[in-house]
């Protein structure tokens, strides 16, 4: 019995060059390609314009957010402290997927920002506008990449905003969508814009399909949990092995002997 062959365009390796999304490895990229290019050709098989490049690099910066104190960065710190880098990374990644914040969230934002961008009845009424995103709004509750928590607005989205404009990308299609939305949404709901939304709208202006976003900024982030995972596994806290006792407090009925224990005890014969 034989198996059907799967087909892959993923690589290929060769005696002395190997392939990789179509391209040679060698002959072709290295020594050319930046590692924000590689990402892209991972994604896509094509390769970014090196002004392209530049704008996957300014992304990548302005969404690195590695405080540890934050979730999930702090899980790849906590599973890492255990002297291990590589099962933190993964399991700071595995927080992502499904998530309600965070890169990955970068996928559904482009989702709705690539439908409402491609309505030319949009393309310049603000009235209409509104109205459909309060109808993305009330049909899902939520508007993914709209919301920051615990403060007035996403740094990151104003220091891509700055970035953006410096190489005269502000006014391309679907970053000039999000920031009409930005207006809008904050003037009538006072919802800001976070960092997905804004790498959703970067990522489509830069050709990358709206299935392909997600897993974009996904990749972006990797510096936010290799830093914590490498640095847990460098310095292991103790504190992140075992929880000291003396921060626990127990809030429940006394400790008490269950019947099935107190029957199974010896009983003492008397004297």
């Amino acid at each position: 019995m034989t198996s059907e062959p799967i087909p892959t365009r993923v690589a290929r390796t060769g005696w002395g060059e190997h392939g990789f999304m179509g391209h040679r490895l060698f002959a072709d990229l290295a020594g050319v390609e930046h590692a924000s290019g590689l990402l892209a050709i991972a994604l896509t098989g094509r390769r970014l314009a090196a002004d392209d490049q530049a704008v996957l690099d300014d992304v990548a910066v302005a969404c690195t957010l590695a405080d540890p104190r934050i979730w999930p960065a702090k899980v790849a710190r906590i599973v890492s402290g255990y002297g291990r880098a590589l099962p933190g990374f993964a399991a700071g990644y595995l927080c992502l997927e499904g998530a309600l914040i965070g890169p990955w969230m970068a996928g559904a934002a482009a989702a709705w920002l690539a439908r409402l961008a491609a309505r030319p009845e949009l393309a310049a009424d603000d009235e209409a506008l509104a109205r459909a995103l309060d109808e993305e709004i009330r049909e899902r509750r939520t508007l993914a990449g709209f919301g920051v928590p615990f403060r007035p607005a996403d740094e990151r989205v104003a220091a891509l905003d700055r970035l953006l404009a410096a190489r005269g990308r502000a006014t391309a299609r679907h970053w000039s969508f999000f920031a009409r939305a930005r207006r809008l949404l904050t003037a009538r709901r006072r919802l800001e814009a976070n960092i997905s939304c804004a790498i959703a709208a970067a990522g489509l202006d830069l050709g990358f399909a709206v299935e392909e976003v997600a897993a974009l900024a996904g990749a972006l982030a990797q510096y936010t949990f290799f830093s914590n995972a490498f640095e847990a596994a460098r310095e292991p806290a103790p504190a992140l092995q075992t929880l000291d006792p003396a921060y626990v407090v127990y809030v429940g009925p006394a400790e008490r002997t269950s019947p099935r224990a107190a029957a199974a005890r010896p009983t003492r014969s008397r004297p």
